[in-house]
This record gives C-alpha cells, sequence and structure tokens, in this order.
C-alpha cells in the first residue's frame, strides 16, 4: 500500500467513521514510535483548525482534495504500509498549505450538503489520549470523568458524548472514576468485550497483544460482557470483585480480591505480582522501567511470580525475579536476556 491508505484511514479517523479493527490498526501505529505520535498529532491539529467538528462533510472528497494537492507539490510521506507500521516523514510547512485547503475543501462540501443533500450525517470528532512507555496520565473528560491511562496505553474519546451514552475506547490499561450520570451510561470497549457503568470506579487492563480482558472495581458495579458472548452471558461485577474474558469466551464468574493490592497497585508506580505469568511481569518491567525483556526459551513464559516491588531498583527487581524462578540474566544497554541457569 501507498501514502494514500493513511491518508484514508486517518480521514475516517477523525470524522468518527472507523471500524473497530481499523481503530486498533491505528493504535498499533501509533505505538510503533513516537515520531508517528508526533505525526498524528500534527495531522490532527490540521483537521481540527478546520472545525471538522462542526461541520457536514464528504471525508473521502474533503481528504482526497488534500491529499492531491499536497502530493502533486512534494511526496510527504514515505510509501509504506500502514500494516507494516511505517516510519513516516512529514514536511511541516505543508502542513500550514493543507490547513487552507481543508478549510476552503469543507466549507464548499458543507454549504453544498447543505442546500442539496437532506441525507447528510454527522461527524463525530474522536481525540485520542496516548501515554508513552513510563508515563501514567491522568485526564479529565468533558462529562467530568477521570481516567487514568498507564504506560503505552491509548484511549478513544468523542469529542462530544451523545446524549444517550458515553462511550471510549481503550487499548492498555486504564483507571476509570466515572461521573454519574442515570441518562446517559457510560461504555468502555476493547477489541472484544465493553464494560457498561453509570458511576463508578474500576479498572480495566485490555492490551492489544493479549487476548484477555480483566475488569477490577473498587467502588460500584459495572455490567461486563465479551462482544462474542451471548448478552444474556453478561456479569455484575461488583466492590472489590475482578472478572475476565478469556479469548471469545464469556466472562468468568465475579470472586472477591484484594483490588487494590493486585490491581490498582501501578497507580502508586509500584509493581504487584500474584501468581502472575512471566508474560505480564515482562509487560510491566518494560512500562515501568522502559526497557526491553527477550527470553532465549520460551518455555520461560510458562513460569509464575508472585512478588511484590515498591521503591527497589532495576537491578533489585532483577535479582530478585532471577532468585525466585531459578533464572538467569543478562543486560545489554536497554536489553534484558533472560535465559535458565547452566
Amino acid at each position: 500500500m501507498k501514502s494514500d491508505y493513511l491518508y484514508n484511514k486517518l480521514a475516517k479517523y477523525f470524522s468518527g467513521e472507523s471500524s473497530p479493527s481499523e481503530i486498533k490498526e491505528i493504535n498499533q501505529w501509533l505505538n510503533e514510535n513516537d515520531k508517528n505520535k508526533i505525526l498524528f498529532e500534527e495531522i490532527k491539529t490540521v483537521w481540527e483548525s478546520a472545525g471538522t467538528s462542526q461541520k457536514y462533510f464528504n471525508t473521502e472528497k474533503a481528504w482526497t482534495a488534500v491529499k492531491e494537492k499536497t502530493i502533486n507539490q512534494q511526496e510527504v510521506l514515505e510509501e509504506r504500509s500502514l500494516y507494516n507500521y511505517s516510519k513516516i516523514i512529514f514536511n511541516p510547512v505543508l502542513l500550514k498549505t493543507a490547513a487552507s485547503i481543508i478549510i476552503f475543501t469543507l466549507i464548499s462540501i458543507f454549504v453544498y450538503n447543505h442546500f442539496t443533500n437532506t441525507n447528510y450525517s454527522v461527524s463525530k470528532n474522536i481525540n485520542v489520549i496516548a501515554s508513552g512507555k513510563n508515563e501514567i496520565r491522568k485526564v479529565r473528560l468533558n462529562d467530568g470523568t477521570f481516567v487514568t491511562l498507564n504506560s503505552n496505553s491509548f484511549l478513544n474519546v468523542p469529542e462530544v458524548f451523545s446524549k444517550n451514552e458515553r462511550s471510549v475506547y481503550l487499548s492498555g490499561e486504564a483507571y476509570f472514576e466515572v461521573a454519574h450520570d442515570k441518562k446517559s451510561p457510560f461504555y468502555v470497549k476493547t477489541n472484544n468485550t465493553t464494560v457498561k457503568v453509570l458511576g463508578t470506579k474500576f479498572n480495566v487492563t485490555a492490551w492489544d497483544e493479549d487476548t484477555d480482558v480483566t475488569v477490577a472495581v473498587a467502588e460500584g458495579k459495572v455490567n461486563f460482557n465479551s462482544n462474542l458472548a451471548n448478552p444474556n452471558n453478561a456479569v455484575l461485577v461488583s466492590r472489590g470483585e475482578i472478572s475476565q474474558v478469556i479469548k471469545s469466551a464469556p466472562p468468568v464468574t465475579p470472586f472477591k480480591i484484594d483490588v487494590e493490592k493486585y490491581y490498582f497497585f501501578w497507580l502508586n508506580d509500584e509493581l504487584n505480582f500474584y501468581n502472575a505469568s512471566f508474560k505480564s511481569v515482562i509487560q510491566r518491567l518494560e512500562m515501568k522501567y522502559n526497557i526491553d525483556v527477550e527470553i532465549e526459551d520460551l518455555s520461560i513464559l510458562s513460569k509464575h511470580l508472585t512478588a511484590n516491588f515498591k521503591d527497589e531498583s532495576l537491578s533489585e527487581v532483577l535479582n530478585t525475579i532471577s532468585i525466585a524462578l531459578n533464572l538467569g540474566y543478562s543486560v545489554n544497554k536497554n536489553k534484558i536476556i533472560f535465559n535458565y541457569l547452566k
């Protein structure tokens, strides 16, 4: 695919017309490197400067006009597929040119649609809230809901919630403190699950590379289900309980656990593992210490760890893990390699 693919995907994304799989694809591309995040924000700024959230317009026509103008002047992007998570080169000077073209195009199409087409639809602008490695980010949504994003997480939020529901899309991990609104339930959607609440505090763990999604509730109750399961299989998760969706199976029956200790620890910049898979241990280490972890033997992933770390250094954490699991490790710059002791 050429740069046309990227233009079209981002146009649909900014217009709120992307499918869940397309949203996941863009999130994966964003997560590839910081340059992609910067590029995304620059293009988003241009798009919003045109006032798109207040217009009725044809996304395809508008973006096509921008694309043709900018590409005719200079090649803006490397011609690589978004599927391959391309590294993109964008000329900032052309952003100003693109902005004026977008504004002109959108206004023209808006006037045309407004007076000649009664079947137009409103485009909902989607904002992406992202956190980088070793970054915990807290934001307040326009309904008063507070969201704390763990490292390497993304939250897609409409610029303005609808009157009947408040729906967001999560990739990663986040703690929600939902503002109560009886007339407008709050939904947290992931690749394969949906959490529905009216007002409560809870944590959702839903990394794209995993097929499992976990919900842990601090206050109130949430309705939780797999998108692929029968609606009747939904479970009600109450305070101090967790439930999980494993792959495409229905959610497990909620059970009591110390959620503060085992699921909210990251809010205090701690690491707390309770019979945790080594895969999840690796994931947490990479996020907290901004490192890359590799293993020499895939069977190491079958190991499980129970341990708690608060103020320990990375070397102290690694030494404890190696002793507890009878593993060795080596350090190569910013990379940690675990292996079996010989």
